[in-house]
This record gives structure tokens, sequence and C-alpha cells, in this order.
């Protein structure tokens, strides 16, 4: 208000008040980025370990803006301003009760697109089509996309109903349609427990796994992704294991090691396990 006010004392008409005000809104890094002020506080729990960094409190509405851009990768609602209004998010009780009202809303489908597409590199699954046709015929559009469901279900599931973290490596169950099911060799049908609502689910229901089949990584997603259109790649699959779970990022492999077979097995009939223990038994 205070930049039109000073822009229709210079003369400018209403709209063009209203117009260079909003520019300069717009315009501002405050606007356009996260902005951390600096501010002399140092941390009251670590000084040491906190060097030349400072400890810098939010203010009552960047604590909602980052809230909202977190689970939602929206802007705030109205609640959320309200709280901000009153500084009632400072209460880390409201503040935990907030964060589960917006992980139960619709928007927070933006945690399994956005973060989790980015964290586990998921997100342009729909459009990958790395196969051989004639190989793997049955792996078409509607294999693809329900593979990409069950992963958007799970984690919604995941998220929204705030199951052990631990799911994510041993789940005893996953969510899949008719067509899935018959791919992962899965009965197709209701189980007897209490399932809740999964607005990512669609078509697809909660379905028992095998024993050391559950979790991200024994997704149909994961294992097609991360191999190549004639066969299964151990080490594609090794590769995304270190790197997106355990945070090691592997050198490429020295140029004079020779690569493996591009189909199942190479010209001396050895299969890819053959050709990996024939890798692991050279020291170089």
């Amino acid at each position: 208000m205070q930049l039109y006010e000073d822009a229709h004392e210079q003369g400018f008409c209403s709209e063009s008040s209203a117009m260079s005000s909003l520019l300069r809104v717009f315009s501002s890094p405050h606007c356009i980025y996260k902005v951390s002020v600096v501010s002399s506080h140092r941390s009251p729990d670590n000084e040491a370990a906190a060097g030349s960094h400072r400890y810098v409190p939010l203010s009552r509405h960047a604590l909602a803006t980052r809230l909202a851009l977190f689970l939602w990768a929206s802007l705030s609602d109205e609640r959320l301003l309200e709280l901000a209004g009153r500084d009632g998010l400072r209460d880390p009780g409201v503040l935990a009760r907030e964060a589960g009202r917006m992980l139960k809303d619709q928007r927070a489908r933006s945690l399994v697109i956005d973060f989790a597409g980015q964290l586990w590199d998921f997100s342009e699954f729909g459009s990958f089509n790395n196969r051989d046709e004639n190989r793997f015929p049955e792996f078409a559009s509607k294999l693809r996309s329900a593979m990409a469901q069950e992963v958007e279900a799970f984690l919604t599931d995941l998220f929204q109903n705030d199951r052990p973290l631990t799911n994510i490596l041993q789940a005893d169950y996953t969510y899949a349609n008719e067509l899935l099911a018959k791919h992962y060799a899965l009965k197709y049908r209701r189980h007897p427990v209490a399932e809740t609502k999964n607005p990512a689910a669609g078509s697809h229901r909660y379905v028992r796994v095998p024993a050391g089949r559950g979790g991200l990584p024994m997704m149909g997603l994961f294992l097609r992704k991360n191999s190549l259109p004639l066969r299964t790649s151990p080490v594609q699959r090794g590769v995304w294991v270190m790197e997106n779970l355990l945070a090691r990022y592997l050198p490429n492999s020295p140029a004079d090691v020779p690569s493996l077979s591009e189909d199942d097995s190479n010209h001396a009939g050895e299969n890819i396990r053959q050709q990996l223990e024939r890798h692991r038994a050279q020291s170089s």
C-alpha cells in the first residue's frame, strides 16, 4: 500500500500505481526466493559446529510459506495465514497438527510427484520406453502406467497415513490393479485388512506381497527403469540403490574394463551372472 500511495503522490493514475506496486513486489528477491535474513544470533545448541553460520529464526509468515512449499508445493491457505498472523505456528503442537492436516489434503500429492519423484528419480517414467518391443511386448503403455501408479499410491499411503519409513525397503504389501497383479503373479483380491482411504490408488488395491518382494527397490517401475533394452542390469540397479538409498556416488569404471554383453549372454555363452563373477575375480 505504501508503494501504491507513493506512486499516486507522484501523479500516476490508480491503475498505473497498482501496476507499479505489483511490479516492485514481484521483482523483489523476497517474493521470488526463500530469503534467509542475516542475523547476529548464534545457535543456542551448538555454537562450535555453527562456525561462521548464524542461527536465524524464521519469521511467522516465512514459516507458513515454507511449510506450504514443502508439503504442497503451493501457497499457504487461509488457515495457515490465520495462524501465521497470530504467530500460532511457533507452538510445536500446533505446527504438528497443521502438518498432519496438510498431509491429508489432496495437495500433499506433490510430496510424491515433486519431492519423492526427484529424490528417487522416477519423475520421467511416464515417457520412459527403454525396452526391445519384440523381447518385451507386454511392457506397453498400460503396464507402464500401472507401475507408475503403484509407486504413487504406495508413497501417498506412506506419507498420509504415517507408515514406518522402513516400509520403503521391506513392506509386506503394495498397490496393484489387475494387470499389474498378473504381471507380478499376485492374487488380485481384497484382503481382510483395514484399508485406509488412498486418493492416489484409483483402480489399484492394497495387496500382500511375498516376503522379500516388498518396498520400492522391488517395484516394477524401478526394476524396469534400471534395466537395458534386452536384459536386466544388476549394475544399474546396484548403482540406483547406492546413490538413491545409501547416498554413495560411485566413479565410472576404468576405461580398460570390458563391457558386459547387451543381451542375456555374450559370444562365449556366459550369462550376466557369470560375466559379473569373472569381473569381480579380477582386482583390477
